[in-house]
């Protein structure tokens, strides 16, 4: 038996600006724990500098 390829059509509605907010909001509760992390370092990093 042949195998066809499977091919994908989406349509979307909404503008681009629209679902490029949308596709962030979904990136970001993705990786939420490291976005967390990141500005957590970020502030240790910036009180070390100013305690110098």
């Amino acid at each position: 038996m042949e195998k066809h390829p499977l091919k994908f059509r989406f349509h979307d509605p909404n503008s681009a600006e629209v679902t490029a907010d949308y596709i962030l909001a979904i990136l970001i509760q993705a990786n939420i724990g490291k976005l967390e992390e990141a500005i957590q370092t970020f502030g240790r990093q910036t009180d070390h500098l100013n305690q110098k």
